[in-house]
């Protein structure tokens, strides 16, 4: 079975899946860092512990880019997280 053209298809795409899967959790995390960064250079002071529990609920790549593309306008950590609940 192990030699089984199909077999190997099924392995190779799990592969696929699970490389595609690990970029996205690094390109995640990575936006995630930014918009921590961002907004503490943006002089939010310390995010609290809300909006950092806020921030690592960000599970989408999509969702945490436009977070990052609002950090240039909020006030503050709460006013940047307003809209993900």
């Amino acid at each position: 079975m192990k030699e089984s053209v199909t077999y190997q298809a099924i392995l190779e795409e799990g592969a696929a899946m699970a490389q595609a899967i690990d970029k996205n959790q690094v390109r995640l995390e990575e936006l995630k860092s930014m918009i921590l960064r961002l907004g503490q250079r943006r002089h939010f002071g310390v995010p609290d512990v809300l909006a950092l529990r806020m921030l690592e609920s960000i599970t989408d790549v999509q969702k945490a880019e436009a977070i990052l593309e609002r950090v240039v306008e909020a006030p503050g950590w709460t006013e940047l997280f307003a809209n993900l609940v």
